[in-house]
């Protein structure tokens, strides 16, 4: 279906997907060792952007459960758009303003008929026998 990404052969590379991936949001350390590996296949350059990462207290276990559980972090950035005002609701009546029978309004229709407008009527039960 897709394409694998380009493999990457430096650690100046490397490291630069990593930095827009955490401009994106946070990654816990398991998440971006799982997107660096699928970048490059050298084992040894993505332990070192790791530990680059690390020492620039870029990637943080802690601060991404901190953000999570508090609520503050998006799991996805999509989620955290901004909207603007709701567009109003529409104005149409439901079916009980309509008669409460429907779409095309058959309690109205039976109504003025003479029908039977529920069961008890259709049985031959008057009002006052209820």
């Amino acid at each position: 279906m897709f394409s694998r990404p380009r493999q990457l052969e430096t650690e100046e590379e490397l490291y630069d997907v990593a930095v827009r991936a955490l401009m994106r949001r946070a990654h816990s350390v398991h998440e971006m060792k799982q997107k660096l590996e699928r970048r490059s296949n050298n084992k040894l350059l993505v332990q070192v952007v790791m530990a680059r990462l690390k020492e620039n207290g870029m990637v943080d276990d802690r601060a991404v459960r901190q953000a999570v559980c508090s609520g503050s972090a998006p799991k996805d950035a999509a989620r955290k758009v901004p909207r603007g005002p709701r567009p109003p609701r529409s104005r149409r009546p439901g079916p009980a303003y309509r008669g409460g029978a429907g779409r095309s309004g058959e309690g109205n229709r039976m109504r003025r008929d003479g029908a039977p407008t529920d069961r008890a009527e259709a049985a031959g039960v008057s009002r006052g026998d209820r």
